[in-house]
């Protein structure tokens, strides 16, 4: 039992490592929509700044994701925690 525990729990954490991993990735990447839209600005290039404001609503849409994915295995973790207390 010890062993399933410890495997979930691993798992548990790889994924939480993940996540942050993906976080770090999508604030990095939040600089090339920025730069875009600097250069179109000073250039008054009407579709970059389009694509540039497109690439940064992609990038806030994928950190809510991930933030709806995080709460669910939280909550997840906490209704397995729960339920293994009941039992034993």
């Amino acid at each position: 039992m010890s062993k399933e525990k410890n495997l979930r729990d691993i798992n548990y954490e790889m994924k939480k490592v993940n996540n942050n991993l993906q976080r770090l990735c999508n604030i990095g990447m939040l600089g090339i929509p920025f730069e875009m839209l600097k250069k179109a600005r000073e250039e008054g290039d009407e579709e970059a700044i389009m694509l540039g404001k497109i690439g940064l609503a992609l990038v806030a849409v994928l950190q809510v994701i991930i933030s709806i994915s995080n709460i669910v295995n939280i909550y997840k973790k906490k209704r397995e925690d729960d339920s293994k207390e009941e039992v034993a």
